[in-house]
């Protein structure tokens, strides 16, 4: 059963963007229209193609710190531990909770607005 986790787990870390925060849909339209190596750098929350998905990323770094408890004291721990405090600090950065800034996810939706 530890396998598919680990599996998983590594798949998220390997394929998101580096700081863990990944966008819509791994497959989703707007992608191409990034730089081709997107992974490479943290997520854009303000980019014009693509919204992030904040959700799936602080579902994602609270596995991952589960994962590394269920690990103990095991080398793969540190890994996921790390993984899911970059996801954490990433959502708790300005740039993720700037305050006063319109937010447009995609062409067409509503503007948000934050006071």
């Amino acid at each position: 059963m530890l396998r598919p986790l680990l599996e998983a787990s590594d798949y998220y870390l390997n394929e998101m963007p580096s700081c863990g925060v990944p966008y819509w849909d791994t497959g989703a339209p707007g992608l191409v229209r990034l730089n081709p190596a997107y992974r490479c750098y943290a997520a854009d929350p303000f980019n014009d193609f693509e919204p992030v998905d904040s959700l799936a990323a602080a579902i994602a770094a609270q596995g991952l710190f589960r994962l590394g408890h269920h690990l103990g004291r095991h080398n793969l721990s540190s890994r996921f531990w790390r993984g899911g405090r970059k996801i954490a600090q990433t959502l708790l950065s300005d740039l993720h909770l700037r305050a006063g800034e319109k937010l447009t996810y995609l062409p067409g939706w509503p503007v948000v607005t934050f006071a």
